[in-house]
């Protein structure tokens, strides 16, 4: 039971969380997105820029200074757009994996199948995505989309397979343990 009411205050702040990043308007939510975007646009940038300095070694620092800031904006520019679908897609899936985590281990609390364990978490998952997505038809800048719910479905079924094979190993090392136990009670028996 206290497991139960645990992870019900878990799966609460996760709501709320997402409730609060869809709440951002477009502007905002661009900007939450850009603090990761930017510093890994940058950080590949760089990389790039020390490599061409290494190899392309001039005389003349400040011409080749001024290509490097000019070929630097370039650079960042064009890879921003990319980086930062790829970043707040790789949101939705993190953080509704995590959802599948928890709505599972949640109904795991619960004496139903395994089957309808996975089931009910899945389909809490859609049910919250998609009122998620109907929420942000309601914030300046924001829009539905069915693609979200469906990458939100596909990190939940994700953070749910990771779950049972985490459950799986523990379950093989228990095993294990349990049937070594019982050998040395038999031994200690027959002496």
């Amino acid at each position: 039971m206290q497991k139960r009411i645990i992870l019900g205050i878990l799966i609460i702040i996760w709501m709320i969380t997402i409730f609060l990043f869809s709440n951002q308007d477009g502007m905002e939510s661009e900007n939450t997105s850009d603090i990761i975007t930017n510093r890994l646009v940058n950080e590949t940038i760089e990389n790039n820029i020390e490599i061409e300095e290494n190899v392309d070694n001039t005389n003349n620092e400040n011409i080749n200074n001024s290509v490097n800031v000019a070929k630097y904006n370039y650079e960042f520019e064009m890879y921003k757009g990319e980086v930062r679908l790829v970043v707040r897609k790789s949101a939705h899936f993190i953080i509704y994996l995590v959802g599948g985590f928890l709505l599972f281990n949640f109904f795991r609390t619960y004496n139903i199948s395994l089957r309808n364990q996975i089931i009910y978490a899945i389909l809490g998952i859609i049910l919250y995505a998609s009122s998620d997505e109907f929420h942000q038809l309601f914030v300046n800048g924001r829009t539905a989309r069915v693609e979200d719910v469906l990458l939100d479905t596909l990190g939940a079924i994700v953070g749910i397979l990771l779950n049972l094979i985490c459950l799986k190993i523990v379950y093989k090392i228990k095993n294990k343990k349990d049937k070594s136990i019982e050998n040395k009670s038999n031994l200690s028996r027959e002496n």
